[in-house]
C-alpha cells in the first residue's frame, strides 16, 4: 500500500514531487512527527492543473448519475482510510475540507469529526457572502462574512447598575 502522504496524486497516478522533497507533519499537541508529506513545487502544481483540465471534459460528459456513482465510490474508499483522515486532521492547518458522499448522514458524521473552519459536503464551493469564512488552528481564528464576521468588529461591554 502506498503511503499516500509521501507522494502526490496527479493524472490518475501516484508520483513523487518533481524535486523529491518532503516535509515533516507534526502532531500539534506534542510536536512529534506523525509522518512525512510530499512537498509539491510550482511545476507540480502546474502539472496538477493540467491534469484537472484534461479530466474535466470526460467528467462533464458523464451523466449526473454516473458522476454520483464515482463520487460515492471515492467516499467509500476514503472511509476505508479513517486513520489517514485522522492524520490529515492532525495537521496544524484547518481552513477547509471537502467530503463527497451518496450518504448524507455518513457525510455529516465525518464532517463533525474534522477540525476545519469550513467543510464542503457534496459541494465544491464553500464560500458564500452570507456564510462565515475562516479556519481553525494555524489557518487563522476568526470569521469574515455572515453574522459571525460582523461580530469580529464589535466589542462586548457589560454595565452593571442598580435602579
Amino acid at each position: 500500500m502506498t503511503d499516500f502522504l509521501n507522494v502526490l496524486y496527479m493524472g490518475g497516478e501516484w508520483r513523487d514531487a518533481s524535486d523529491g522533497t518532503t516535509f515533516d507533519v507534526l502532531n500539534p499537541s506534542d510536536e512529534s512527527i506523525l509522518t512525512s508529506a510530499a512537498s509539491g513545487t510550482v511545476d507540480d502544481a502546474m502539472a496538477c492543473l493540467d491534469s484537472a483540465e484534461a479530466a474535466f471534459g470526460p467528467w462533464a460528459a458523464k451523466s449526473p448519475r454516473e458522476r454520483g456513482e464515482i463520487l460515492r465510490k471515492a467516499f467509500e474508499l476514503s472511509t476505508d482510510r479513517l486513520d489517514d483522515i485522522a492524520r490529515a486532521t492532525a495537521t496544524e492547518y484547518g481552513l477547509v475540507a471537502y467530503i463527497y458522499s451518496g450518504d448524507m448522514r455518513r457525510g455529516l458524521k465525518i464532517s463533525e469529526r474534522l477540525e476545519f473552519g469550513m467543510i464542503g459536503l457534496n459541494r465544491g464551493l464553500v464560500s458564500d457572502p452570507a456564510a462565515p469564512f475562516g479556519g481553525v488552528k494555524q489557518s487563522g481564528p476568526g470569521r469574515e462574512g455572515g453574522e459571525e464576521g460582523r461580530l469580529e468588529f464589535q466589542e462586548t461591554q457589560y454595565i452593571s447598575t442598580e435602579w
